[in-house]
Parts: C-alpha cells; structure tokens; sequence
C-alpha cells in the first residue's frame, strides 16, 4: 500500500475495496450482471435500466432482507410516507411502489453520503444499516452507520485516538499499525469519516490547535460528515458553534474558512440565528474593507464561505450583496469557478492554494462536468446548491474565455445547451442586486 507523506498534495485517495466486505454480496442475483469496478458502477448507476428501478440497488437490498414484507406490512409503510395506493390494486402493484419507495429512499440516502460516487463497500454497509435499522435509518445522520460498523465496539476513550492516528498517517505526521492500516484502505469514504470524526474530536474539546495543525480545506464527503456529527445533538451543535465564534479571529485562514462554512449549517433555531449574526458582522466588516483594497486569495476565500453560508442561512440582504460582487469581480469569479470545479468534480482530494486564481488550472472535461452538476441542480433540485449561486455560476462558464475564444465547435459544446439555459433561467432570473443599484 501506498504511503502518503507530507510534500504530496493528494491526500485522502480513492483507494480499494475490501474484498471480504462485498464477498457475499457476489452471490446475489445481479440482473446487469455484477460491476467489476468501482468505474463501472457509477456508470451502472447513473444509467438506470429501462424501468425507474436501479437494478444495482434493488438487487443489494434484496440481498439484505429488506423487501422480505408482509402485504399488511407493505400497506403499512405506504401509509406512514403518504404515498396513495389503490385499495383495489394487486398485491403485486403495491409491493412495486413499495420497492420503487425504497429503492428511490436509499439511492438519495447514499447520495447524502457521498454526492459524486459511491462504492460497492460502502453501500453494502448503508444496506446493511437499513436492515438492520428498518426504515427510520433513513431519516438517521449519515454518520452514524460509520459510526456503528468502525467505532462503536472500540473502547470509548480509544475513539478519536484511533481517529486521529489514522488522520495523521494520511497526512504523513505518524506512523500507523497493520490494524489500522488494513481498516483504512477500506475506501476512501470510511477515511473521509475517520478525518471528519477526529475534526468534530478536537472541536468538541476546544483543541483548536490540532485542528490548526490539519490546514486543509476538506472534500464534500468530510464536509459531510462533520456537518452530520456536529448536527446530531442539540449540544454538540451549540458547543461547536461556541468554540468557533470564541476562536474565530484567532486561528489561521483554513481554519477560519472551515469555521465559516460550518457556521453556515447550523439546523436548529437558536444556532441558525447566532450564526447569522455573527457571520452577517464579519461579512459588513469585509464589505468595507472590499471597498478600499484589493482581496488576497484568503481574504477572498473566506467571503466567498461567509457569503454562501449566509445564503444557507437565508440572509436575503448579505445574498444581495455577495451576488454583486461575485457578478462584477474577476477574481472571485476565477475562485468560485475553480473552487466549484475542484470540490463538486475533481477526481482526488487536493490541498489547495493560490492556484485557484489561476485561469488555465481546469481542463474542459472539468467545465463540461461542473456545468452538468450546476444545470442538474438548478432544473431537478435534488442538490442544496444555491439557485442564485448556481445560475452565476453557469452564466460565468458561459462567458468564460476558453469558450468564448474556442474554434473547436465540436459535439462537447453542444452539450451545454447555452441557449436552452439562457431561455429557461437567465431570463427569468433577476439578480436583486439590480434594486440596489449595482
């Protein structure tokens, strides 16, 4: 197995499955046949088979039990997430929306987890939590199946050091056990929860200095993970949002930035309104400082974060001003573009600086994908991506020079359908900005 030290930039990899967790899993009866890769089942469950059922998913909770029902049961579970049914339908029709209710209930439950791919070991696991936790699971923070299958057992105090030994192997800060070893070439998804669950350890505790010591800005899946864990409880989530306010202007730009992005989910009330006050503060006092000098890569960074949590956090009047400036400023349109790039559609996790102002950093594969994850979020909704963010953001792909100056009119462009959007969005999207005089 590979080592990852300190000088390499890539940190968290993709790495492989373990066989022993998928083993039984080959025995079950796939109708499409088994994927032999990681690469082939997100294709298999990108394209669907001619019925609204994935064969892949439905097949794995065969396997687990989950449709093994009683018709009174089934009634029942039809009843509880109000979907209608016939009284005179077949036991056979109600048995099929029952198993398009679930199979549709898990697709979305592992796309929680992990937006942009899924492995087979990992959705093995999330089968296996919905067996064994019937159908509230779904309703359960996406951390918690980690937490059962890889920390649970473990000694309460040995917890997040067996996190945090795991966490600095990765970074190349310390060595690790086989033990250890053997559990986190697992996949790179049960890493990413060793990370977050060591994060969430020392934000807990007030240790702001280890997380200092980490100086990452973290992949969509950490990300994830630690909006799950701090969310949980009532006070875990207001101990966290305390530690961060009191730390705020203490720490180093990446852990001010995370801060910020964290502060921005907060989901009960009370958090949600601390929050916003104190993120609406720092955001007014960056407004001005905006207006008489020039933003550096951190500065510029860190409003971005403040400004899409105020939008979470339905701060209409900061969305209003944030819009304008990522409307008028190139940079921050070169930052958002790029961040949006390498943390929606990049291949690994990387640690990133000042190259996010760069303009030839991307590929066009990597505008073509960003541009097919903002256009699925703003027409189906299924992403909590920001409507007005996304439509900014597509506007400027649009405009973006490698485009505009590009004599290749080949069939990759044809696929951004510019015109389409530009009909069904841009002209019905009014920037409110424009009220306020921009």
């Amino acid at each position: 197995m590979r080592r990852y030290t300190s000088n390499i930039k890539y940190c968290l990899a993709k790495g492989t499955i373990d066989p022993d967790e998928k083993a039984d899993f080959y025995q079950s009866d796939l109708s499409e046949g088994f994927p032999k890769n990681d690469f082939e089942l997100r294709i298999k469950l990108v394209k669907k088979s001619t019925s609204s059922i994935n064969p892949i998913i439905k097949n794995l909770l065969e396997f687990f039990g989950i449709y093994n029902r009683s018709i009174d049961e089934v009634e029942e579970y039809l009843r509880s997430v109000n979907l209608s049914y016939d009284k005179d339908a077949s036991e056979t029709q109600k048995r099929d929306q029952f198993i398009n209710s679930i199979t549709d209930r898990f697709e979305m439950y592992c796309k929680r987890v992990a937006p942009r791919f899924i492995d087979l070991s990992t959705m093995n696991l999330l089968a296996s939590f919905v067996r064994q936790h019937d159908y509230s699971a779904f309703d359960e923070p996406i951390s918690n199946p980690f937490y059962v299958r890889y920390l649970q057992s473990e000694p309460r105090g040995s917890r997040l050091t067996k996190a945090k030994i795991i966490t600095h192997y990765l970074l190349g800060k310390a060595d690790i056990s086989e033990e250890y070893r053997n559990e986190m070439y697992k996949n790179s998804i049960v890493r990413d929860f060793y990370v977050a669950y060591y994060f969430q350890g020392m934000l807990r505790k007030g240790n702001v200095q280890e997380i200092e010591e980490l100086n990452l800005i973290f992949t969509n899946v950490v990300n994830r993970f630690i909006v799950s864990l701090m969310t949980r409880l009532q006070r875990e989530e207001q101990l966290a949002l305390d530690t961060m306010r009191y730390f705020f202007d203490k720490v180093n730009s990446r852990t001010r930035n995370q801060f910020a992005y964290l502060m921005g989910r907060m989901s009960r009330r009370d958090t949600v309104e601390a929050a916003q006050i104190f993120l609406k503060h720092v955001f007014k006092k960056m407004i001005k400082q905006y207006e008489h000098e020039k933003f550096d890569i951190d500065s510029l960074m860190l409003f971005r974060t403040i400004g899409v949590s105020l939008i979470y956090l339905n701060d209409s009047e900061c969305e209003d001003d944030f819009y304008k400036i990522l409307i008028y400023d190139r940079n921050m349109r070169t930052l958002n573009r790029n961040f949006h790039i390498e943390y929606f559609v990049a291949k690994d996790y990387k640690v990133h600086g000042g190259d996010l102002l760069k303009e030839s950093v991307y590929e066009k594969e990597g505008i073509l994908k960003l541009w097919n994850f903002l256009y699925h979020s703003v027409f189906v909704r299924q992403e909590r991506e920001p409507m007005g963010l996304s439509v900014i953001t597509m506007a400027d792909l649009i405009i973006y020079r490698e485009y505009i100056y590009s004599k290749e009119q080949n069939d990759e462009l044809k696929i951004l359908n510019f015109q389409e959007f530009y009909k069904n969005r841009l002209e019905k999207f009014e920037v409110r900005a424009q009220r306020n005089g921009a």
